[in-house]
């Protein structure tokens, strides 16, 4: 099974706020709810590669968490 690394970062603008995911191989995407960042990057990757991830496994890593 593969598994894809997705590394989130924590961002601010203004009163905006949400998580850049750095996905491994694949690119950069975000999301506004960090509950939300595993089915965006699988979105993310399905939509970059043209290829179903169904049976990969998408590890979450906080590189900024909330303070």
């Amino acid at each position: 099974m593969r598994i894809y690394e997705v590394s989130a970062k924590r961002w601010t603008s203004g009163g905006d706020c949400g998580w850049e995911l750095h996905v491994d191989g694949v690119g950069v995407t975000q999301v506004d709810d960090l509950g939300e960042a595993k089915q965006q990057a699988r979105d993310f990757i399905e939509t970059v590669t043209e290829r179903s991830v169904e049976s990969v496994d998408i590890e979450v890593l906080v590189e900024d968490p909330v303070r």
